[in-house]
Formats: structure tokens, sequence, C-alpha cells
């Protein structure tokens, strides 16, 4: 069978489409296998994402409960103070009243 000019140059751009369609399954096969290793990593850092989540609330949370611990400690020193106030009042007054007791004692 001979073959003419044409037929050749087609059998020759079927032996190229073919040569390129092969490289471009390869190239498909490495983009699949690309996604596939970026749909891991996006689960990876959903996962990260949720424990930093997690781990943030539990800070908001203890930071809340410090604030409310300051304020109540805060309070607590106030009504200490005017307590140690008052004592060392009531104890003056008694002071001078015993002296004046003493006083006219002698």
């Amino acid at each position: 069978m001979v073959r003419t000019d044409f037929e050749k140059l087609v059998l020759e751009k079927l032996d190229s489409l073919q040569t390129d369609v092969s490289g471009l399954k390869e190239d498909v096969g490495i983009l699949k296998q690309d996604v596939s290793g970026l749909k891991e990593d996006v689960g990876i850092l959903k996962q990260d994402f949720v424990r930093f989540s997690v781990k943030q609330d539990m800070i908001f949370e203890q930071t809340a409960g410090l604030l409310e611990f300051k304020i109540e400690t805060k309070s607590t020193l106030a009504e200490i103070r005017d307590t140690q106030k008052t004592v060392i009042h009531i104890l003056g007054e008694h002071e001078v009243e015993i002296r004046n007791i003493k006083r006219r004692a002698l």
C-alpha cells in the first residue's frame, strides 16, 4: 500500500496528537494528585482552626473569670479597708475614754 503525502501528513499529525493527548493525560493525573494533596491539607487546616477556636473560647472564658475575680477582690479589699478604718476609729475613742478614766481616778 502506497501512501500519499497527504496520508503521511495526516498520520504524522495523528501521532503528534496521540503524543500530546498522552502528555495531557499524565499532566491531568499529576493535577489530580496535587488536588488530592490540597484537599488533605485543607482538611488539616480546618481541624487546626477548630482547635484554635476552642482554645480561644477557653481563653475568653478564663479571662472573663479572672476579671470577675479581680472586681470581687477589689470590692472585698475596699470593705476591709473601711472596716479597718472603723476599728481604728473605735479603738482610738476607747483609748481616749480609758485615759480620761485613768486621769480622773488619780
